[in-house]
């Protein structure tokens, strides 16, 4: 039983994918961006910072018009 078990949760596991994100980190910014180089955070006058897709959403942004 244990087997089967591990292998199920080894299957689930593999299957899960968290996707990064970018996001300035100044008071003004409300979007997150596909990659560091996206043309929307040129303006960022503070730091980007790579984060997950669930962690920007909770932040309340919203996906870059540019880069989406």
């Amino acid at each position: 039983i244990f087997s089967v078990i591990g292998f199920v949760l080894v299957l689930v596991s593999c299957n899960v994918r968290i996707q990064n994100v970018y996001i300035c980190t100044g008071p003004q910014s409300h979007r997150y961006h596909k990659t560091s180089s996206c043309p929307g955070l040129s303006r960022c006058s503070c730091d980007v910072e790579k984060v997950s897709l669930e962690q920007a959403k909770e932040m309340g942004r919203t996906e870059c018009g540019k880069c989406y």
